[in-house]
């Protein structure tokens, strides 16, 4: 079903950008560089609860499908700043509800101390809930969103646009 796939695609998303539940911090090295990467990842039961104390030899990272040294798991010190990127283009106007339920889910499952912003891309970004931890603005904004005809959907747009914006306000 739709709302199937935008929960997978979102989930995909999320995974990549932000922790669910109560996160843990991975740091890892990549390459002969010896870069180290950050990535929040959540690990839950099948009740769904947080699963705590976990080590680094208990998660595997690849990259390329080279399998990469995990040098520390933590949980973070620092609430993480989340944004929130909604297509509001004309070819998402058919799924604008399915997209309303599965941010209505998503926000009852991340963790409180995260601020989130909403923003939309359907057509130039525009920030339709600033950063907030109240869960009930963020639910009207969510329920105020519509499509827009005749527009169309700027991804890489939006990214740039919200990464400078957390850069101009030094977001952690």
């Amino acid at each position: 079903s739709t709302l199937r796939k935008i929960a997978v695609v979102a989930t995909g998303i999320g995974a990549w950008i932000i922790a669910l539940g109560d996160p843990v911090t991975l740091t890892s090295a990549t390459g002969s560089q010896a870069i180290s990467q950050e990535m929040f990842v959540s690990v839950l039961d099948e009740n769904g609860d947080p699963v705590l104390n976990l080590g680094a030899h208990e998660f595997v990272v690849l990259e390329d499908g080279a399998q990469r040294e995990i040098l520390h798991v933590g949980r973070p010190k620092t609430p993480q700043q989340v944004a929130i990127l909604v297509d509001t283009s004309h070819g998402a106007i058919s799924t604008i509800l399915d997209i309303r339920r599965g941010l209505h889910k998503f926000l009852d499952g991340i963790h409180e101390r995260n601020p989130l912003s909403l923003i939309t891309f359907g057509g130039s970004p525009r920030i339709l809930v600033e950063s907030t931890q109240n869960r009930d603005r963020l639910r009207v904004g969510i329920d105020r969103l519509f499509g827009s005809s005749f527009t169309g959907s700027y991804l890489l747009d939006a990214l740039t646009e919200t990464i400078l914006g957390f850069q101009k306000r030094e977001v952690t």
